[in-house]
């Protein structure tokens, strides 16, 4: 009996090292995995550049321009500063891109058609350039924006939805998807017809519209409202755009679908006069844009190493799902397993984010929740 005693303490430290060296190696085939499954958001990684012919020098000059607009998908910012890095990385704009095709589509208003280049964008190399920068990394899943715009043209007012053809919708979704940013017109059917009039919008009247915002899953929404004018047969809009985005309280879980109606706040106004299309789907967008980054995005310096302990594993099958999931981050760079007991898992996460940060963002799907108590090591809870 001693000498299976013995035996006994020996091999036991033994079999943990082996168990964890084995999750160590899924860590290592789940993390390969999902690197490959990175680039599946097309959204952001890929880019249409109108050309106006096929010379490889157009191709590099559009090149360009098709990196800089997913470096300010990724970064959310307007504009992306000129540094050393990001000038090399342009002077060489096919490190960055995996294919490149031509593709013809009808022009804005359907009179003609067009041609560009569409770049698909490899997010490893992207994302590489991003932290090399020292640039901001926005998470790509992002909550969505409600547009609620009224236009007073002469004859009527009206509400613009989501089937509505005007140069003017479809401006926003062209911006939008220059900036990386979920948008949504209302469907503007018998549930929205009810809770919303032209009025309200016309009029800032926010009860109502934060009701209906709601629907959407929203984190924010712009209102707008814009007069009209014919100009020496130009179409001009006056008016302002004003965003309503969602209180963050400090026991807000950060789900969009979690929020009362009570919880938009105002968050700014921008005004408008005698602008086009292109200027005012560009100030509404970027209004929103910019607001939505300043508060998920994560700068790419300094890298920290932070030790979180992760319960509710019960099976090898949730040991990969949690790693799969935690690489999903863009502002996590590797995740090191520290030990593991029980349910339990000790992580070291490396990130740009501070502590309390990265428990947010962690937290924000609802898939893993804080449950740290003060003064103690951080703690989430797995829940699949």
């Amino acid at each position: 009996m001693t000498l299976i005693k013995a035996l006994h303490r020996l091999l036991l430290p033994l079999c943990k090292n082996i168990a964890k060296l084995c999750f160590c190696l899924l860590l290592s085939i789940t993390s390969n995995a999902s690197c490959a499954a990175e680039s599946q958001d097309d959204r952001l990684y890929r880019v249409d550049q109108q050309v106006a012919d096929q010379r490889e020098d157009t191709r590099r000059v559009a090149a360009k321009e098709a990196l800089l607009t997913v470096v300010s998908r990724l970064t959310g910012l307007a504009s992306i500063p000129r540094s050393d890095i990001v000038n090399s990385a342009l002077n060489s704009p096919d490190r960055y891109y995996s294919k490149f095709d031509y593709v013809r589509s009808q022009s804005r208003d359907r009179s003609s058609q067009v041609l560009s280049i569409r770049f698909t964008f490899q997010a490893k190399s992207v994302l590489a350039l991003i932290r090399q920068a020292g640039l901001p990394i926005w998470w790509t899943k992002r909550p969505q924006t409600v547009v609620w715009v009224v236009v007073d043209e002469p004859g009527q007012r009206r509400i613009l939805g989501a089937d509505d053809r005007s140069l003017l919708v479809q401006g926003l979704l062209t911006q939008a998807v220059l900036r990386g940013l979920p948008v949504a017109l209302p469907l503007m059917d018998l549930d929205d017809s009810i809770l919303v009039s032209v009025s309200d919008v016309w009029g800032k009247f926010t009860d109502a519209l934060n009701v209906a915002s709601e629907r959407y899953g929203a984190a924010q929404y712009l209102i707008g409202r814009f007069s009209v004018q014919e100009i020496l047969g130009e179409r001009l809009y006056s008016g302002e755009w004003q965003l309503m985005q969602v209180r963050r309280g400090e026991n807000s879980s950060n789900v969009p679908n979690s929020n009362t109606p009570s919880a938009f706040v105002a968050a700014g106004v921008r005004g408008l006069q005698a602008q086009k299309i292109e200027g005012v789907a560009r100030s509404g967008v970027d209004m929103a844009a910019t607001s939505l980054a300043e508060e998920y995005a994560i700068f790419g310096r300094n890298p920290r190493n932070h030790e979180i302990s992760v319960s509710g594993l019960d099976s090898l099958q949730s040991y990969s799902k949690l790693v799969a999931y935690l690489q999903e981050f863009e502002f996590v760079e590797r995740v090191d397993v520290l030990a593991l007991q029980g349910n339990v898992i000790s992580l070291q996460i490396f990130s740009s984010a501070t502590l309390d940060r990265l428990l947010s963002l962690l937290a924000m799907e609802g898939r893993l929740t804080n449950a740290t108590a003060a003064e103690a090591q951080p703690l989430l809870v797995w829940q699949g």
